[in-house]
């Protein structure tokens, strides 16, 4: 059975997510003062379309990467994100014993590049997940193998992301 609220329960619902997702922020900065500001403005209607070209938006790329990362390394461990705008991606079944995330990620930034069919020299920038353990040694740090890619690009170079982070692991494991 479907249920509705009535405009005005939707509008005190939506306003109350709204206070509860920024209550964990107890001193909101400027920027979002203005964001929570404007949403009290829009209608629920509208926030919900936006919303869901939000998803729609993101479902697509977050298949078509997820599948690309697959195919081109079925051994590397990928994420299926369902409310985050990245990957994590875990190299523990391919890496050399002694990987770290943290080094590899700095070497990609400093030293990564792969040219690509089209003549361009591109690198692939991650955020290791090593510090995001906490009571985790670091010999034992399930993050070591971890790296975050985010989709924080246009989603054209993100396409590369697959071939990049295949092509940048396998030239610094080499060298390592």
């Amino acid at each position: 059975m479907a249920f509705a609220l009535a405009p005005s329960l939707q509008t005190m619902r939506c306003a109350m997510k709204s206070v509860a997702e920024y209550t964990a922020n107890l001193s909101a900065n400027t920027l979002g003062q203005y964001i929570f500001g404007a949403l009290a403005h829009e209608s629920h209607a509208d926030l919900h379309n936006w919303y869901e070209q939000q998803r729609d938006y993101y479902r697509e790329m977050i298949y078509e990467l997820h599948k690309g990362f697959k195919e081109v390394e079925p051994d590397f461990i990928i994420s299926n994100p369902e409310a985050s705008i990245y990957f994590v991606i875990d190299v523990r079944n391919v890496a050399k014993p002694g990987f770290d995330g943290v080094e590899f990620a700095a070497w990609c930034a400093e030293h990564g590049r792969v040219t690509l069919d089209d003549g361009n020299d591109y690198t692939l920038l991650m955020a290791p997940l090593n510090g995001f353990y906490s009571g985790a040694d670091r010999e034992h740090n399930p993050g070591k193998t971890q790296l975050r890619v985010s989709f924080c690009e246009n989603p054209d170079l993100l396409k590369l992301a697959p071939v990049l982070l295949s092509k940048l692991f396998r030239a610094y494991e080499a060298q390592r």
